[in-house]
């Protein structure tokens, strides 16, 4: 558990060295506990991350994130972490944008308090040109996390590719300011 905490840690830092010290500390809670789940959903999360900004190629991520998927999924289709972790892979290298709304919907009923969700999902949602429904998911994530900057800078690049510009430039402001 500490280990994934100080994952977590250095994933907020939002640097690619101290993503890369996240992934490690990731890939170490789990060779330490085989059968937690969270630290699975980062591996993913930071793997598709490293694939859409072309430091590791997609084939690369997709067989990471097929591998931490299948582990969580394998381990407890029913918690929230291995739902998200599904959804994620999903959206980012499966491209069935309705397998992942399911999955980020199962996430959220399973857990209604899992930010990172509600999150994604409103990505899924922006996908599927029902960006209607995507304020209200990002101010729950928001509710959520009000001091995550991984959250406010999601909030803001989601809102900027739904067209809410002036609600991005809100949730950027913020995300400067901590």
């Amino acid at each position: 558990y500490k280990m994934y905490m100080q994952g977590i840690h250095y994933r907020g830092r939002q640097t690619f060295e101290s993503d890369l010290k996240s992934l490690q500390c990731f890939n170490a809670a789990l060779a330490i506990a085989p059968d937690f789940i969270n630290p699975n959903f980062y591996i993913v999360e930071l793997n598709s991350f490293f694939a859409d900004a072309g430091i590791l190629s997609s084939a690369e991520a997709a067989h990471t994130c097929g591998e931490a998927t299948s582990r969580a999924m394998q381990k407890d289709p029913d918690n929230a972490w291995s739902q998200l972790t599904a959804g994620i892979n999903a959206f980012y290298f499966e491209w069935n944008i309705e397998k992942a709304n399911h999955h980020l919907e199962r996430a959220i009923t399973l857990n209604p308090n899992l930010s990172m969700a509600y999150l994604f999902l409103s990505r899924c949602r922006l996908v599927m040109q029902r960006k209607d429904e995507i304020d209200e998911l990002l101010q729950k994530a928001y509710h959520l996390d009000p001091m995550g900057g991984m959250t406010l800078g999601a909030a803001g690049e989601i809102s900027f590719l739904a067209g809410k510009f002036e609600l991005a430039i809100e949730y950027c402001n913020e995300a400067l300011a901590i």
